[in-house]
């Protein structure tokens, strides 16, 4: 897990289609991150027990996964 850079957020409700929230999670996850891995912003909220993973991958569109989903996507562990 060290090409990854993770920020987890847990809210009370669900954030993932709220763009405002999600750029700002998006920019800080990128800061820290830095250039050599990839930021990942991994959110759940109250009441849901799935952790989805937003994976800002460079060079390819940000995408929610489900946690399983994430860990088993094989292209998504290739190196920046």
């Amino acid at each position: 897990m060290r090409a990854f850079h993770i920020e987890a957020k847990l809210t009370a409700t669900c954030k993932i289609h709220s763009p405002a929230q999600l750029a700002l999670w998006d920019a800080q996850a990128q800061r820290d991150a830095g250039q050599f891995r990839t930021p990942l912003v991994i959110h759940r909220w109250n009441g849901n027990k799935i952790w989805w993973v937003r994976v800002l991958k460079p060079g390819w569109p940000a995408v929610w996964l489900t946690l399983p989903e994430f860990l088993t996507s094989t292209h998504i562990w290739e190196p920046v």
